[in-house]
C-alpha cells in the first residue's frame, strides 16, 4: 500500500485547477478586475512633479518684451516680483486679525518708493499710467462736469440728461454718477459732507477745463484717500479712449517733506500676471516722470497694510553722484509781470508778479 500525505494532495488539486481550461464567465470577470486595477492605479497614484519640472513651468510664462527690457535695464527679475507679490498676499490673508471677519475684503497693494535726494518743488500730483485698471467692473465712478450755458445752473436734471446722451453716443460705460460743478458747491459745502462723498465712489473724473477749481473745492480729504479727480479732455474726438486711459491711472503727491512715497499698483483680487505687468509699467513711467528717475531711488518695495514690505530693487549709489533737476511749475500763457504807478503814494512804482508778490520801488 502507498501512503499519500494530505499536503501533496492539496498541491496536486491547485495545479489541476490552474491547468484546467477557464470558462467564459470567469474570463470576463478576470478582464474586468484587471481593468479596474489599472484605472485605480492611475487615479490614486498620480505622478509627482519634481522641482525641476515646476521651474520649467514658471519659465514658460511669457510677458510682453517691453517689460522684459525694463527688468533687464533696472536689474529687477520678473521671478522675484512674482514671488514677492504672492508672499505679500499670503501674509495679509493669513493675518489672525483678518480671519475673524465674515467677508474677505479687498485690500490694496502699493509700491513703496524710498528716494536718495528729496526734490525741491511745490506739492504736485504725479499720474502714473498702468497696464491694467485698478478698478473692478462693480466699482462706482463719479464724473464732475461744467455747467452748460443754455440751461440754468440750478436745473441739474437738464445738464445731466445732456451729458448722459453724449456718453451714450460715444459708447462710454462704467460711469454711475454725473454731477455738475454748481451742484458740487451747493450740496457738499461742509467738511463732513465732503468726507461722505469720498466714501460713496471709488474714482472721480473731471472735465479738464474746471479741474483746478474742483480740486480746490474738494480739499484735503480727497488727497488723503488718494481719490483726486483725474482731468479729461472733453472736446477731443477720442473721448472714450481718454476715459479708458484714465481708469488705468494711479496718482500720488510729490512733495519735499520726506523721502518716502506710496503708489498703488493693484489689489489682491487681481491676477498675478496683471499685478506683475502693473509693477513694470509703473517703474517704466516713474523713470520718466519722477525727478531724477529710478537712479534717484534708494529702494522699491512691494507693500500691503497689515503685512510687510518686500524689496524688489535696492541701490547703493553715492548721493553725491545723483543729480536731481529742479521741478518748475508750468505757468499759464497770460501770467506776466505787471508794472504801474501808485496813486496812494507819491513817486512810487508797483511790480506785481504772477505768484502774488508785490514789490514797491521809489523813483
Amino acid at each position: 500500500m502507498v501512503i499519500v500525505k494530505a499536503k501533496t494532495l492539496d498541491k496536486k488539486r491547485k495545479l489541476d485547477e490552474k491547468m484546467a481550461p477557464v470558462s467564459k464567465n470567469k474570463r470576463t470577470k478576470l478582464v474586468e478586475q484587471t481593468k479596474e486595477k489599472i484605472v485605480k492605479q492611475k487615479v490614486e497614484k498620480p505622478k509627482k512633479t519634481s522641482k525641476k519640472i515646476m521651474k520649467n513651468l514658471i519659465a514658460l510664462k511669457t510677458y510682453d518684451p517691453k517689460y522684459e527690457e525694463v527688468s533687464k535695464k533696472f536689474n529687477i527679475p520678473i521671478e522675484l516680483v512674482e514671488q514677492n507679490l504672492t508672499n505679500i498676499v499670503k501674509l495679509v490673508e493669513e493675518n489672525p486679525r483678518l480671519q475673524t471677519t465674515l467677508f474677505v475684503e479687498r485690500f490694496p497693494i502699493f509700491l513703496q518708493l524710498n528716494i536718495i535726494k528729496i526734490p525741491k518743488c511745490y506739492p504736485k500730483l504725479i499720474r502714473v499710467q498702468l497696464e491694467h485698471s485698478i478698478l473692478d467692473p462693480e466699482d462706482d465712478v463719479c464724473f464732475i462736469v461744467p455747467d452748460l450755458k443754455q440751461f440754468k445752473n440750478k436745473e441739474y436734471e437738464q445738464h445731466i440728461e445732456y451729458y448722459e446722451d453724449l456718453f451714450k453716443q460715444k459708447g462710454i460705460e462704467g460711469i454711475k454718477k454725473i454731477m455738475t460743478f454748481n451742484q458740487l458747491k451747493s450740496e457738499y459745502e461742509n467738511f463732513e459732507l465732503k468726507r461722505g462723498l469720498v466714501e460713496l465712489y471709488d474714482m472721480f473724473l473731471v472735465d479738464g477745463r474746471i479741474s483746478g477749481r474742483v480740486v480746490h473745492q474738494l480739499g484735503k480729504t480727497f488727497y488723503k484717500k488718494r481719490k483726486i479727480p483725474t482731468p479729461i479732455k472733453m472736446d477731443s474726438l477720442k473721448l472714450k479712449d481718454n476715459i479708458e486711459a484714465a481708469f488705468k491711472k494711479s496718482t500720488f503727491q510729490l512733495h519735499s517733506k520726506g523721502d518716502s512715497f506710496m503708489l498703488q499698483i493693484g489689489h489682491n483680487k487681481m491676477s498675478e500676471r496683471e499685478l506683475v505687468e502693473n509693477v513694470f509699467s509703473a517703474i517704466d513711467s516713474l523713470d520718466k516722470t519722477f525727478p531724477g528717475g529710478i537712479s534717484n531711488m534708494r529702494s522699491i518695495n512691494i507693500f500691503a497694510r497689515r503685512g510687510s514690505s518686500l524689496p524688489i530693487y535696492v541701490s547703493l549709489a553715492n548721493p553725491n553722484t545723483v543729480k536731481v533737476p529742479k521741478v518748475i511749475l508750468k505757468r499759464p500763457k497770460l501770467s506776466k509781470i505787471v508794472e504801474g504807478e501808485l496813486t496812494t503814494k507819491l513817486n512810487c512804482k508797483v511790480k506785481v508778479k504772477p505768484t502774488g508778490e508785490v514789490i514797491l520801488k521809489k523813483q
